[in-house]
């Protein structure tokens, strides 16, 4: 009797442990297709899906037939990471030695791109054999959701001069001027001092001084600090971030001498984020149908968190893409032309990848040679955050010939730098960009030239969580009036100034009025005749 209830008790055990293993298991699904799902996919790698299954999960994959590899039974307390080698030319796939990695953690499966290891960062971090980069493998699966409006616009699309007019606005001077002001911060590295009080301020003065109608700044990791900056435009017809395209580049560097080393980081990423600028700059002249993003996507580097931080917070308020979201990566490789490529993993990306290869033949930005839908998800730059929550999305694939990357001495700007590559490049994706938002007309240009003027604004809490703010009236036009707005383009509430006297107008906002939260963020957005100003405020 008693034998007989140990072999139960024992039997139980068993039967709970496994099953305590197998909700923790780790497999790899190969080409999954549309049953990827129906399963919590953590990451996409070769079209192959990496997977944290339950027992149901992996009796469903038996039941249906669906080959898969079980790299790890039991995944508690354990962290993965992909780690991938990099060299000189990113083009060019690294030929890795699997056994120089395994000193470093264990190797559970190689890819074309990368290698999937069990270890820590600290391990990871003391790699010498290459130059990597590694992501640490995240358990929430990945939301297929589609959030891009699919264009049924018919084909072509008419002319439009303002398109035009606004491609011929992009100055190679001005791309060089953004690409010197970001080298010559001493270190762009995310690690380092210069970020936090460099690099984030120079974005946000930039994108202010481009008219545009507020600034998010959003958290990228929970311990430094550290932060990605946004300028938005807000669209007329649509006047929220719900409905929006998006143009962006990584800020951030990756210095081999450690975060107080000098490292210009010319082409990985200066020369992205320069596209971000420029386009910032030359939008500033119009007025657009849809909201437009432009993003210093800080934290690529380790691991595409400035990325993730956006697509977070876009996610949270089921924003939706109009067309497609562009991201730039060294846009100051030399080549003999540029490629273009969107994910085809996504609703909307072939009608996506059609109207760019109209437009490029339409409106020839540069030698543009192509844009294609390519199956590849996990290339190892900031679009991959999007294409795995849905948006469809596009990104410069790199030509050959710069030389290494993440490499002190070599990312800088040479005398050879191909300027007239990176103004090309940085085309397309603002005329794509442009296209979507819809430019409906053009600004005066004593309006633009007259926002550096505007009054001064000044404000201050109470303690009763009440916003005073102070207007005054030098360099005051006609017709002013202050929008407050909450970070999803809602008015909260206007405020008509009238014409100027000769005191300071004073305005008192009670947040508690309009059911914001406490420790919420405002948007005040203040215009007349001749100026604009926006600023963000934390509301305590």
């Amino acid at each position: 009797m008693r034998s007989s209830a140990l072999f139960i008790s024992i039997s139980v055990l068993l039967s709970l442990s496994f099953s305590i293993a197998a909700q923790n298991a780790l497999i790899l699904v190969p080409d999954a297709g549309p049953a990827r799902y129906e399963m919590p996919v953590s990451c996409e790698v070769d079209n192959t899906c990496i997977v944290f299954a339950d027992e149901q999960q992996l009796s469903c994959l038996k039941t249906r037939r669906m080959p898969y590899s079980m790299l790890d039974t039991d995944t508690r307390g354990k962290e993965y990471f992909l780690v991938y080698p990099l060299n000189g030319d990113p083009v060019i796939p690294v030929k890795y030695n699997q056994q120089l990695f395994e000193k470093y953690g264990t190797v559970l499966a190689c890819f074309t791109s990368c290698v999937l290891m069990e270890s820590d960062q600290s391990k990871l971090d003391a790699i010498t054999e290459y130059h990597t980069r590694f992501i640490a493998l995240g358990r929430e699966p990945i939301d297929y959701t589609c959030r891009t409006f699919v264009d049924n616009r018919s084909r072509p699309a008419p002319y439009n001069p303002l398109l035009k007019e606004i491609l011929d606005r992009v100055s190679k001077d001005s791309c060089a001027k953004f690409l010197r002001d970001l080298c010559a911060i001493r270190n762009r590295d995310i690690k380092g001092t210069y970020n936090k009080a460099e690099v984030i301020p120079y974005f946000k003065k930039k994108f202010r001084e481009y008219g545009c109608d507020s600034i998010i700044e959003l958290p990228i990791d929970g311990s430094s600090g550290n932060t990605m900056v946004a300028g938005v435009r807000f669209g007329k017809k649509d006047p929220t971030i719900k409905r929006f395209t998006l143009v962006g580049g990584h800020s951030d560097t990756k210095c081999d001498g450690g975060p107080t080393a000098r490292h210009q980081g010319a082409n990985d990423n200066g020369s992205g984020s320069v596209g971000a600028l420029e386009a910032c700059r030359v939008h500033q002249y119009y007025k657009f149908d849809y909201t437009i993003l432009y993003c210093a996507l800080n934290g690529e580097e380790v691991g595409f968190l400035g990325g993730k931080a956006i697509v977070k917070e876009l996610k949270r308020v089921d924003a939706k893409v109009e067309g497609g979201v562009f991201c730039y990566d060294m846009l100051g490789t030399k080549g003999t032309s540029i490629r273009y490529e969107a994910y085809d993993g996504n609703t909307g990306a072939a009608e996506f990848v059609s109207r760019v290869n109209e437009l490029v033949t339409t409106y020839k930005p540069y030698n543009v040679t192509s844009v294609k839908a390519t199956s590849t998800s996990s290339q190892p730059t900031d679009v991959t955050p999007f294409w795995e929550n849905g948006y469809v999305c596009a990104w410069h694939n790199w030509g050959s010939g710069y030389g290494s990357i993440h490499t002190a001495n070599s990312d800088t700007i040479p005398g050879s730098f191909d300027a007239t590559h990176l103004t090309g490049a940085t085309k397309t994706g603002l005329l794509v960009t442009a296209f979507y938002a819809n430019p409906i007309s053009a600004v005066p240009i004593t309006t633009v030239s007259a926002r550096n003027n505007s009054p001064a604004i000044t404000w201050k809490q109470t303690g009763a969580g009440a916003l005073v703010i102070s207007i005054g009236n030098k360099n005051r036009g006609s017709g002013a009036v202050l929008d407050i707005f909450d970070l999803h383009g809602r008015v909260l509430q206007s405020f008509n100034l009238g014409e100027a006297s000769s005191e300071t107008a004073t305005i008192t906002w009670n947040r508690k009025d309009n059911v914001l939260p406490a420790h919420s963020v405002a948007v005040i957005r203040y215009k007349d005749s001749a100026s604009s100003f926006a600023a963000k405020v934390l509301i305590r």
